[in-house]
Formats: structure tokens, C-alpha cells, sequence
């Protein structure tokens, strides 16, 4: 029994061990936070995160470890977690073979990774200047937030919308607003503990105080907002992935929305069909539902549509959506500006054609380059947004300015299959509510859709794997927020700006330091 402890404890003093365990509270950390994000709107994903957050405040500002290394392998393990379902995802939009897929899914966690690397770098270096006002980790976050490229746009604020009061501050500053202030709480305190500085708390604690203050203020003037009222239908189908010859796609169902639509008996609705409801490409001069030829008998009469299909000039191929107004006039339609890689364009095809082959079900589109606003009446002006668009802050703060007054999400999320990745893309999309303060309708093929208010709260939605009609009410809203009106991302953008340069003198005062040294 002594010889067997001995050997365990001489287990212990070799490298790999001590690799092991150095490596256990990032592996931890970053379970945590995959957690989070699997729990999308709930308290429980509130907290884990905000109990995470300290720990990411924690091994950045430890002196003795290993920062870089720490957050390399939380980012991957809670990216693992987090979006395991992307595996299957790009395997059946992209067609590509299996062990493809897992490697670009490999980088695409890698990438992930990165943006918590640099937020350990700029971190330790933003220290000597900003840890004794508790500063450092929120502004590298902020840094490394803005500086890194990402696909899909996860941020803190996002696990935190089950506290409705605390996310309301979005349409001051956006999104990033929550964010900084979870790392500003929790280094205060951190930094507070030890020698029981607990004035240092005092700023953002005050901060938090205020922005549930304003919270609560702003749900209570949102719940009871004078608006014209308008009547909507989205129409979801459940329109299911198909295998043919091997190759898996999306079904044509056309009939199915149809049939559904047939349902809807008030004249004055908006009824909005999801993303590539409509396979047939239309011709993008058409401007009278009466040059439809065959497809006009679609629509109900004198109905107001909103529907996700295919457009052409002849040249050119675009997922789009077109607006049919009451009196059956067509506006040009709108573009999807953002593709989506190995579905609707190939990476690199330019430079390598033999790339497009590996995808037998590729079918090459061309993007839009401008935002559009339907304008169905003075009040009703709808701006789409297709898929991927709606998790873009910048689109959806150009459609109100240009004067939508509702926010309109066509989907397919049928790719991602019976998976949380819907209601993760749901969570996101709803801060475009509260950033401009729009209802946003959010129309999809399989769920979630949804009728998200100003406040960022889900008022109704169908269940996923279903076909139904959601019907509501909601308002035309015109004011314009803070964050729309003024700030969009430029705050974010100066801080990062001043991260960057308070970095580069903690670097060269460093490097200037060893060199005298020397």
C-alpha cells in the first residue's frame, strides 16, 4: 500500500501531470461556459456565465500562470460544447465529405479560440494602466471582441437576456454594454478581495445599480407604448431536409405555404414567408404581382406578403425576398447581402474551380449591396433580414435608420437539424429588438418563429418541428434609440483603438526596459 502511494505522488512530479493539472480549471471554465450557451434564455445560463466571467478575470490576472495557454483551451473546449452541432451543419449544407467537415469545424474552434487568447494578451499588457481602476479585463475583452473576426457572433450580453432589466442598457451602446460591465463587476471585486479594497467596487457597482434602474424603466415604458397596430401572420411549414442521390437538400414545398395561407382570413395582415419559401427564381423587374403569370394565383387576393424566394436578372442569381403590396404592386426586391460559405458561394473558387465539384449540391448565388424598406403603408415599413443577417447589429441599425419600423427575419434553419442552434440564433437575434427598439419578426421554415418585442422578450412562438400559422399584433414604432440614433459601434471602436495604443506603449516601455537591462 506505501509502495502504491509513493508511485501515485512520483506520477505527480512528472511534467505531463503537472500539464494535467494546470490545464483542469481552463478545461472547467470552458465546460461552464458551453454550458451557458446550451441553456439559451435561461437564468441558469445567466448565472453560470457571470460565475464564469470571474474565472476568465481570474487566470488573465493570476501572476503565476499561464494566461495564453488558459484561454486557448477554455475557448475550445466551451466552442466545443457550446456549437457541437455545427459539425452536422456544415456537413449537410456544405456536401462536403465527413472528415472535411470535422476539419473545418476544427478551425472553426480554433478561430474561436483565438479571440480568448488575445483577450488574455491585451489583458496583461493593458494591467499597468488600467487594473487599479478594475479596467483592464473589461477593455481587452472589448478589444478582443472587436478585433477578432467571428462567425458566429456569440457575445456575454447574449446568456444574459433572461435578466430582462440588466440587457435593456443594449440600446444605449449595443450588446457589448452588458459584456463590459459583467467584467468590470467581476474584476472589482476580484481585485477588492485580498486587502479588502472595497471602495474599488463602489463605481461598478453603481454602474450595475444604474442599468437596472434604467431597465426596469424602459420595460415599464415599452410595455404600454402608443404605436399603430399591425396584424401579422408568419407561416412556418416544416418543410424537412431530403436525401436525392445521395446528396441532402432542402425539400420544395411551395404547396404547403400555400395551403397554410389559405387559412389566414383578415385582409389586413402582413403574412411573411421564411427564407427560400418560393424556389422559382422571379425575374427582378417584375413589378405587378399580375406579370406572375402562373404564380399569381399564390397569393390571396389584396394580400400583403412578405416572401422569402429567388431572384434573377438573367446574370445574376440572389437569395432574396420580395415584398407584395395590398394593391399587388412589387417593389424591387431585396438582395441577401450576406452569403453563407459552401452553400451559396465557395471560398477560394476564384483562385481554385475544382473546389466547387466538392459540393454536388452547390448552387453559386451573388449578393445584394444595399438595405431595403418596404413600405406597405405611412406606417407599416418592414426591412427583411434573411438568415445569418439578423445576428449583424450594423443591418438591422441601417434598415431603422433608413425608416423601418419593423424588423423582419425570413429563415431556414432547417441545417441545423433538432439542435439548440435554432434557439442560440433566436437569442442572438433578439437584441436587434432591444438595440432599436423594433418588434422583430422572426419567420422560419422549422422554428424558431417568433415575435420578439422592443424589450428583447419573446411575446409568442410555435413549436419547432411543426406547421402552424403565428398570429399577433404588434406596434409601428418610429423613435429612434441612443444606440441607432448616435452610437452604433463607434464607442466600442474608440476603446478598442485606445486598448491598441496603451498596448503598444506597455510593449515598448517592456521591450525598452530588457534591452537596459542587457
Amino acid at each position: 500500500m506505501i509502495s502504491r502511494i509513493r508511485f501515485l505522488r512520483s506520477i505527480g512530479k512528472f511534467p505531463v501531470a503537472a500539464t494535467v493539472r494546470q490545464l483542469a480549471g481552463p478545461v472547467a471554465l470552458g465546460a461552464v461556459m458551453g454550458s451557458a450557451w446550451l441553456l439559451p434564455g435561461t437564468f441558469l445560463a445567466a448565472a453560470l456565465w457571470f460565475g464564469s466571467t470571474f474565472f476568465l478575470v481570474h487566470f488573465v490576472t493570476a501572476p503565476d500562470g499561464r494566461p495564453l495557454r488558459s484561454m486557448f483551451v477554455a475557448g475550445a473546449v466551451g466552442c466545443c460544447i457550446a456549437f457541437h452541432w455545427l459539425v452536422r451543419t456544415i456537413a449537410d449544407f456544405s456536401g462536403l465529405p465527413a472528415f472535411v467537415s470535422v476539419l473545418l469545424y476544427a478551425l472553426f474552434v480554433c478561430v474561436t479560440a483565438l479571440q480568448f487568447v488575445l483577450y488574455a494578451f491585451f489583458a496583461r499588457l493593458l494591467a499597468p494602466h488600467l487594473a487599479r481602476i478594475a479596467l483592464a479585463t473589461p477593455v481587452a475583452w472589448i478589444a478582443a471582441e472587436t478585433l477578432m473576426p467571428r462567425i458566429f457572433p456569440w457575445e456575454p450580453a447574449h446568456t444574459q437576456i433572461a435578466v430582462l432589466p440588466l440587457v435593456q442598457i443594449s440600446d444605449l451602446a449595443g450588446s457589448e454594454a452588458v459584456g463590459f460591465l459583467l467584467f468590470w463587476i467581476c474584476e472589482s471585486i476580484l481585485a477588492a478581495w485580498p486587502a479588502r479594497r472595497w471602495r474599488l467596487c463602489a463605481a461598478p457597482l453603481a454602474a450595475l445599480a444604474a442599468a437596472l434602474a434604467y431597465g426596469a424603466y424602459r420595460l415599464d415604458e415599452y410595455g404600454d407604448l402608443p404605436g399603430a397596430i399591425q396584424r401579422v401572420a408568419l407561416v412556418q411549414a416544416n418543410v424537412a431536409l431530403t436525401q436525392e442521390d445521395g446528396i441532402t437538400r432542402a425539400a420544395i414545398a411551395t404547396d404547403r405555404y400555400i395551403a397554410l395561407t389559405r387559412q389566414i382570413d383578415d385582409p389586413g395582415s402582413l403574412i411573411v414567408w421564411p427564407e427560400s419559401a418560393l424556389q422559382d427564381f422571379l425575374p427582378m423587374d417584375i413589378r405587378d404581382r399580375r406579370q406572375l403569370a402562373g404564380l399569381n394565383s399564390l397569393f390571396p387576393p389584396a394580400a400583403q406578403m412578405l416572401v422569402g424566394t429567388f431572384t434573377t436578372n438573367g446574370r445574376q442569381r440572389y437569395n432574396s425576398a420580395v415584398a407584395v403590396y395590398g394593391d399587388g404592386r412589387i417593389p424591387p426586391a431585396y438582395a441577401k447581402r450576406i452569403l453563407m460559405p459552401f452553400g451559396e458561394y465557395m471560398p477560394l473558387q476564384s483562385l481554385v474551380p475544382q473546389l466547387a465539384s466538392l459540393n454536388a449540391s452547390f448552387s453559386p448565388l451573388d449578393a445584394g449591396n444595399s438595405t431595403a424598406v418596404f413600405a406597405y403603408s405611412d406606417k407599416l415599413r418592414a426591412s427583411p433580414l434573411i438568415c445569418y443577417e439578423d445576428l449583424v447589429p450594423a443591418m438591422s441599425r441601417d434598415a431603422v435608420l433608413q425608416g423601418a419600423t419593423l424588423l423582419v427575419n425570413l429563415t431556414n434553419d432547417v441545417w441545423f437539424g433538432d439542435t439548440v442552434a435554432p434557439r442560440q440564433h433566436h437569442l442572438i437575434a433578439s437584441f436587434r429588438a432591444i438595440e432599436n427598439r423594433r418588434w422583430l419578426l422572426r419567420a422560419t421554415n422549422t422554428g424558431m418563429t417568433a415575435i420578439v418585442a422592443p424589450t428583447g422578450e419573446t411575446v409568442a412562438a410555435l413549436p419547432g418541428f411543426s406547421d402552424g400559422i403565428l398570429r399577433a399584433d404588434v406596434r409601428l414604432l418610429d423613435g429612434l434609440a441612443p444606440y441607432s440614433r448616435w452610437l452604433g459601434e463607434r464607442l466600442w471602436w474608440a476603446l478598442t483603438a485606445l486598448a491598441c495604443a496603451l498596448a503598444a506603449w506597455s510593449w515598448t516601455s517592456t521591450a525598452r526596459a530588457r534591452r537596459m537591462q542587457r
